[in-house]
């Protein structure tokens, strides 16, 4: 039997489970992932278009660095006390009134184009999109058996690459203001909801509390935690100041969008052969080795202010080497862990993450406000320096780990919420409600 029709098997059976026939159930699931694409690219180009526009209305870099820590503070709120929103409510309520909010919020942008209000609207939007998020990725895991989550996740990781970079060319529509921007994206959260809302899949009885392990992460990998926290660090100011840099530089908006796929693809192609490589060689050399390349590209970026082609090349790069950082950290963290606490060390990462996630862009909109423009990549790449020092040392306090000791490199979603480990290949936990195991399907036909 075959790899795809052993996997199409056991959706079969999980079908017969839940009482649907396999059409209803194949609905089912793609009505969900419908929903992540409509949701995922609003929120995707809703997060360069504030920026954006923050810079047209005179917002100093400060306050728009402000913008993204508080985005990013409202995420990391929504993906740990989130959860207690969907046992009080149920997981379609839950979905149908935070996807009200998020539309709310984005039409109030323009209509109160205020610096503290948009920092109340970034920090309600972080918020919205995690328990969103959570909603979704908990309905496929209740979806899926151990044998069937490469092939779940891996269909997710597309949906939400295709969603995000296609999202960003809405910034290039012609004549577009501020109104009409931010109308389309408050009309695709609404598309988001409509197929999940009148979908016959029935939703996990709850959402798993897997308590992050902070402490146990530094004990058993604290290289995972130094680089989750310098990549969100580097990551989040990125995302929320290249689009300022960019204009300021003289891009036009549809550089910006350009750029922003650019480093968006670039990051997708090279996460999988750089984490294959991590299977082979030492996990922390790679982690190192791919901060020193998007320090390279951080000191070449300055100088390439003046082609757009050197700068879309160079985005690509640069998201090419970053963006693969945070998935081998959470493979390095999983190679020490025990498979029973996978879940929780995976969350104290993404824990380690949202702190650098809400501190690193406050701290380069401020070295721009002193420094001036280019200043942006240059502290980015002291940061990497120091993560890239910080892993010298510990090549020197602990041996590299034999390759027989390894999980296999998992690509992990460019925002993920916790749960999203419970749908990864290495977690022995599922939340919810308990689908088929693999003894379900052990005889059923191909």
């Amino acid at each position: 039997m075959s790899e795809s029709s052993g996997f199409f098997a056991r959706l079969n059976v999980i079908a017969k489970k839940k009482r649907q026939t396999p059409t209803e159930y194949a609905l089912g699931i793609s009505a969900l992932l419908t929903g992540v694409f409509f949701f995922t690219g609003a929120n995707a180009v809703l997060t360069t278009l504030v920026v954006v526009r923050a810079n047209e209305l005179g917002f100093s870099a400060g306050v728009i660095g402000l913008l993204t820590s508080s985005y990013f503070a409202g995420f990391i709120g929504g993906c740990f006390f989130g959860g207690d929103v969907v046992a009080r409510v149920g997981h379609i309520r839950a979905f149908a009134g935070l996807a009200g909010i998020a539309t709310i919020s984005a039409l109030l942008y323009p209509i109160l184009p205020f610096a503290i209000i948009w920092l109340g609207l970034r920090v309600l939007s972080g918020f919205s999109h995690a328990i969103l998020q959570m909603t979704i990725e908990s309905w496929l895991t209740t979806s899926s058996t151990p044998k069937t989550r490469s092939g779940f996740i891996s269909i997710y990781r597309i949906v939400d690459l295709l969603s995000v970079t296609l999202a960003q060319f809405a910034l290039v529509i012609k004549d577009a203001g501020p109104f009409l921007l931010f109308s389309l994206i408050a009309i695709s959260i609404c598309l988001s909801l409509s197929p999940v809302v009148f979908s016959k899949t029935t939703g996990p009885t709850q959402i798993a509390k897997s308590k992050p392990k902070v402490r146990r992460l530094m004990e058993i990998a604290p290289m995972s935690g130094a680089a989750a926290l310098g990549v969100g660090f580097v990551s989040a100011g990125f995302w929320g100041l290249s689009p300022v840099y960019l204009t300021n530089n003289g891009f036009p908006v549809n550089v910006v969008a350009l750029f922003i796929s650019a480093v968006i693809v670039g990051g997708a192609i090279f996460q999988w052969p750089v984490g294959k490589l991590s299977d082979r060689l030492d996990r922390r050399l790679v982690i190192m080795g791919a901060a020193g390349g998007t320090l390279l590209i951080c000191l070449l970026l300055p100088f390439a202010a003046g082609s757009v082609t050197a700068t879309l090349a160079l985005g690509a790069l640069f998201g090419g080497a970053l963006m693969p950082i945070y998935a081998l950290s959470i493979s390095h963290a999983s190679d020490a862990a025990n498979p029973e606490e996978f879940v929780s060390i995976a969350g104290a990462v993404l824990l380690c993450f949202g702190v650098g996630a809400v501190l690193g862009p406050t701290f380069f909109s401020f070295v721009m406000q002193l420094f001036g423009n280019a200043s942006l990549f240059v502290a980015m790449a002291t940061i990497l320096a120091v993560l890239i020092g910080f892993g010298f040392w510990r090549r020197t306090e602990r041996e590299a780990r034999d390759d027989a000791d390894k999980d296999d490199f998992v690509i992990v979603t460019r925002s993920a919420t916790p749960e999203v480990f419970e749908l990864d290949p290495r977690s022995t936990e599922i939340s919810g409600d308990t689908p088929p195991t693999d003894k379900d399907y052990a005889n059923s036909p191909a």
